[in-house]
């Protein structure tokens, strides 16, 4: 009975990785037989709750092969949040995944040294600040988010954050309830314990203007609504707010006028 409810759950999971689907970012292309593994063995250790995975899946395949990020940068994400975790389990359960996505073993070791190592681009080091900064203070400072922002549409920018938020989740689960021998790729193991960020930095000033702006009912594509307003009350509302938006600007308009 264990082996066919497991069967079923890496079907649900691995299946539709292995075809590649079409999400937010378009259609994606297939996943790597490494990271199909990956995504195995992470289900794996929820296979004797078969609720828990049918909620956890879909958003678990999405942040760890589907997302919009490029599938290196995903990865040295999700390095460098297993070795601020201490995550062995996840560390090491990427890293066939990472080399599939091209990092080497030396790249993949030095995630755990952080941004301030040697050899990394800016863009890497910005993106290895990004967990380090999560995971210190829940928060992306201006000017990482800068550096991200040169090269990141805001469907990136929103994943990345994502990733590193779903894998500090993903860490406390194994670090919590598991003693998993993993198979790690050859010559690569968790680095040393990294230097942690100083706790004192774990605050933040709150923004005054939305990074990423909410969009208004009447923007969502028909793939949101069918989601977030299956019976379309939102999109009354949106009108309500739209027509108050136009009337708000022509008494502004007649107020000041040119």
């Amino acid at each position: 009975m264990r082996r066919v409810r497991y069967a079923i759950i890496v079907g649900l999971v691995v299946g539709p990785v292995a075809a590649g689907l079409v999400t937010a970012s378009g259609q994606q292309p297939p996943a790597s037989p490494a990271h199909v593994d990956a995504v195995a063995n992470d289900l794996r250790l929820l296979a004797e709750h078969p609720a828990l995975v049918a909620g956890v899946a879909p958003f678990h395949r999405y942040v760890s092969s589907e997302s919009t990020l490029p599938a290196r940068d995903r990865e040295l994400l999700i390095l460098r949040t297993a070795a601020l975790t201490r995550s062995d389990y996840v560390f090491s359960n990427h890293g066939n995944a990472a080399r599939a996505a091209g990092l080497s073993n030396e790249e993949i070791m030095r995630a755990g040294d952080g941004p301030l190592a040697a050899g990394w681009s800016a863009f890497d080091a910005a993106l290895l600040q990004t967990a380090d900064e999560l995971l210190a203070a829940s928060f992306v400072n201006n000017a990482t988010w800068a550096a991200l922002a040169t090269r990141y549409t805001r469907l990136q920018l929103m994943d990345a954050v994502f990733t590193v938020a779903h894998y500090s989740m993903w860490a406390m689960i194994t670090n919590t309830t598991l003693t998993v021998t993993v198979n790690r790729p050859i010559g690569v193991q968790q680095p040393a314990v990294p230097p942690r960020p100083a706790r004192e930095t774990r605050h933040h000033t709150a923004l005054a203007t939305p990074r990423i702006p909410p969009l208004d009912p009447l923007e969502w594509t028909p793939a949101v609504r069918a989601m977030l307003d299956p019976s379309g009350q939102r999109a009354t509302g949106g009108c309500r707010v739209s027509r108050l938006r136009a009337a708000s600007g022509a008494v502004r308009a007649a107020a000041n006028p040119v």
